[in-house]
């Protein structure tokens, strides 16, 4: 008999799959709060999905979203003509300006 396997799951959070830039930053603020420092926090390397070969996960915390935007540490920013982009809890493929919610 094999043991079911635990998998933890953050309910209130972003997890965001990236194609874009080579060793990405991803720069954002949960609901009205406080911008992480410019350039923001370097993305993870990912295999997970094809394409997308890096991932992030914001926690919410009591928000019910998250405002970001992406750059490559050179000040060339990936951010929906400077109107960020705006996640609400779920798993997401972003790639050229385009959101896709996975779940």
């Amino acid at each position: 008999k094999s043991e079911p396997i635990q998998v933890t799951v953050l309910d209130n959070s972003v997890t965001i799959y990236y194609n874009g830039y080579d060793n990405p930053n991803i720069h954002y603020q949960v609901g009205d709060g406080a911008w992480t420092q410019v350039p923001g926090v370097k993305m993870n390397s990912s295999s997970e999905w094809n394409g997308y070969g890096y991932e992030y996960t914001i926690d919410l915390d009591d928000s019910s979203f998250a405002n970001v935007c992406f750059n490559d540490g050179h000040n060339n920013w990936d951010s929906n003509n400077a109107n960020n982009n705006k996640f609400e809890a779920g798993v997401y493929q972003y790639s050229n300006g385009k959101i896709n919610k996975i779940y």
